[in-house]
């Protein structure tokens, strides 16, 4: 991610953010906005718009929009991919944009072969965010851990990497857990036995089996699954938790895929998991309903939020946890 233009020449009026690895996209989109409306006041000067049932002209319309009480205004597009009907509208915007107005268009992947993909590539700044290699992530863990002030020993960079591999998002939330672990104020190094014993891999049928119970309501099998995963797997809670997170992120846009009239081989597409994982887990979203698996990713950031600061003992938020989702199923 190359953003060092926004401090020598301010923010360019557009912008195409592309790639599948989603935090490394927010986070760059966050840092251009929030540079383009230094000083404004954001509620006015801010659009935020879908592709999907969205028009070129709609996407105009607000990009022509003047700032108010303000040098700039931000517009984003989120699966600009998904833009329906004609483009050329949009297309004569962006050959030339205006010059108060930074339009910021997000998509997973654009097809080169498209002239408004030619036009993008030639007239706007188009930034990649790739899923890194594994043999690049363990300078990424480094970076990323001096900036919150945790030093790691290189044998705890291995294990990171052992335990997450190229996952990102994954590497964030697990320094942020080691930080808390470790202490705030830098007493010690992270230690390999750290990473162990708060990131290590929760075993991924127990993880399964718990989605399961969760899914037939059946709140005593769930509750099995989760004492099995912190004894005998010895998971730490967080650990767990994120583990959870994680497969019921994937779960939800499983699900979402479906109800968009995906086929059923369609419907993990992107979620960069091994076939036979995403045979069971779009099994698993098949049973699911949307508004359930939603409603469990928010629980789940309350159960979040309680380890880290609540007064409950972990096993305890994890119980509750439990009871909230069979409930919601």
């Amino acid at each position: 991610m190359n953003l060092d233009h926004l401090e020598k020449t301010g923010p360019a009026p557009v912008y195409l953010l592309e790639g599948e690895e989603r935090l490394l996209l927010d986070e760059a989109r966050g840092l251009i906005e929030k540079v383009a409306l230094a000083g404004a006041l954001a509620d006015f000067n801010r659009d935020v718009l879908t592709g999907k049932d969205l028009t070129a002209h709609r996407v105009v319309d607000a990009a022509l929009t003047l700032p108010a009480f303000a040098q700039r205004r931000v517009v984003i597009v989120r699966e600009v991919d998904k833009l329906s009907g004609e483009l050329d509208a949009l297309i004569e915007y962006v050959a030339k944009p205006s010059q108060s107005t930074v339009l910021i268009l997000c998509a997973e992947k654009l097809d080169a072969r498209t002239k408004f993909a030619k036009v993008l590539k030639k007239s706007a700044t188009v930034l990649r965010f790739d899923r890194p290699k594994e043999r690049d992530m363990p300078p990424i863990i480094q970076r990323r851990a001096r900036a919150i002030g945790l030093e790691l020993e290189s044998a705890a960079v291995r294990a990171l990497v052992d335990a997450l591999g190229s996952d990102v998002a994954g590497v964030v939330s697990a320094l942020e857990k080691l930080w808390l672990y470790v202490g705030a104020e830098g007493r010690s190094k992270v230690t390999a036995a750290h990473v162990e014993d708060l990131i290590s891999p929760v075993r991924e049928e127990s993880v399964f089996a718990f989605a399961d119970a969760v899914g037939a309501r059946n709140t005593s099998s769930a509750m099995e699954a989760l004492s099995n995963m912190l004894g005998r797997d010895r998971s730490h809670p967080l650990a767990l938790l994120g583990m959870i997170a994680r497969h019921w992120r994937h779960l939800a846009q499983a699900r979402a895929m479906l109800d968009a009239g995906a086929r059923r081989a369609e419907a993990g597409a992107g979620l960069s998991l091994p076939p036979f994982v995403i045979d069971k887990l779009v099994g698993q979203a098949e049973r699911q309903r949307l508004g359930a698996l939603v409603a469990g990713l928010s629980a789940i950031t309350e159960a979040d939020q309680a380890l880290k600061g609540g007064k409950l003992p972990g096993e305890r938020v994890m119980e509750r946890l439990v009871l909230t989702l069979t409930r919601m199923a």
